[in-house]
């Protein structure tokens, strides 16, 4: 009788494991003929039903990964080197103001991206959008941009936070409770979807490295995490921490 020393049973057993990952991974993005290939090379089927699959299991070990090199990275800074001098090239000085997108009410939040997205989020529940010119002249700032002006909640908006990669898709959070997402190529109806899960005001809203999960976290002590469901562009909660 022929046995697999326990060394080779490892070995198979991530080879098994790797290979479900990835088909579940292929079937979840409807990679259809990729899978169809994998499975033909592997010679193993993907059959969810007696996998016991979780959804979204490499995406999450994805992200995990990221997260860890990242800190990684961070942790290798030395404190001598955050206190080095620098090279001297950094903001020093007032480049523009636009101070009359927000039609004078308190600009509470704004972040601003690589390609010149620019959100505001204020009292009175505004959130400003433009766009700034790129690239960005230092020798004529713009004096005026065309904005739009949004009114999706109730309450003053604390958090804005732009998707990793599609940039037009801008995630908000607000003293009403809530947290949305909005599609800022939809001037007309930008509301993508509005999520209800906090009891006070929601002061953080953050996407993931890929943008298939956010995170929320409120004044109740509460963060609530997200993830993308399957192609669509819509999110469900897949956890609520309590910190109470």
């Amino acid at each position: 009788v022929f046995t697999l020393s326990s060394s080779c049973q490892s070995l198979v057993m991530e080879e098994y494991e790797s290979i479900r990952l990835i088909c579940q991974y292929l079937k979840e993005h409807n990679f259809q003929e990729a899978l169809a290939a994998l499975e033909k090379e592997s010679g193993r089927r993907y059959i969810p039903e007696v996998m016991d699959c979780k959804d979204g299991e490499l995406q999450e070990i994805l992200d995990d990964h990221i997260a860890r090199k990242r800190f990684e990275e961070e942790a290798a800074v030395s404190v001598s080197e955050l206190f080095s001098p620098g090279n001297g090239n950094y903001a020093n000085e007032l480049w523009t103001s636009l101070d009359y997108l927000t039609e004078g009410y308190n600009a509470l939040v704004v972040r601003l991206v690589e390609n010149g997205a620019l959100a505001i989020g204020g009292s009175k529940a505004l959130i400003v959008t433009t766009q700034i010119p790129i690239p960005l002249s230092l020798e004529s700032p713009p004096q005026s941009v065309i904005s739009e002006t949004h009114q999706i909640c109730k309450g003053a908006v604390l958090a804005l936070d732009f998707h990793p990669t599609k940039r037009n898709i801008l995630l908000c959070a607000s003293m009403d409770r809530c947290a949305f997402i909005m599609d800022l190529e939809q001037p007309q109806n930008p509301l993508i979807q509005m999520f209800n899960d906090h009891d006070k005001y929601v002061v953080r809203a953050l996407w993931s490295g890929t943008g298939e999960y956010f995170v929320t976290g409120s004044y109740d002590k509460t963060v609530c995490i997200y993830r993308k469901k399957g192609d669509s562009d819509l999110y469900e909660q897949v956890c609520k921490i309590d910190f109470k």
